[in-house]
């Protein structure tokens, strides 16, 4: 099986523009934790997950000694993100996580997913633009099919 066969097509783009609050409201409204940044060309540019908003809200010296954060007020998180809110996507959004081409064959991908934290795989034709999505529910459903467990 490839990959071309199990594509999502129902994805939330935004482009690296985009502030972190406008990433953070765009989670919200699609219920999703993850945003796929592409150009004005569609072509994919990197992700941005509920886990990058985050990080790039913590400081880095309390990432590095997070005792620190136990002396911290109850509302320091909130704090942090609030000066973080006009900052853009291209200065936090993960430019590293791979990228798929449709012909991938399925075992590639199950390979990668469990060895790495990838919950969101960008598919991308061969001009790089984004042309769907697969996850691991589309890996279940697709052996949930071959079972016929549906």
């Amino acid at each position: 099986m490839l990959i071309k066969d199990l594509l999502e097509k129902h994805y939330v783009t935004i482009n690296k523009d985009t502030t972190w609050l406008e990433a953070l409201k765009a989670m919200e409204k699609h219920d999703t934790n993850g945003l796929f940044v592409i150009d004005k060309h569609g072509k994919y540019l990197g992700i941005v997950t509920i886990a990058e908003l985050i990080s790039f809200a913590i400081p880095p010296y309390m990432k590095e000694d997070p005792d620190l954060t136990k002396s911290a007020a109850p509302e320091t998180f909130l704090k942090l993100c609030e000066e973080k809110k006009n900052a853009k996507v291209k200065e936090f959004m993960n430019k590293n996580k791979p990228f798929y081409r449709p012909h991938t064959k399925l075992i590639e991908i199950v390979a990668i997913t469990l060895n790495n934290d990838s919950y969101r795989l960008p598919v991308v034709d061969k001009e790089g633009k984004l042309i769907g999505v697969v996850n691991r529910r589309h890996i279940r459903d697709a052996l949930g099919e071959h079972f016929k467990l549906k």
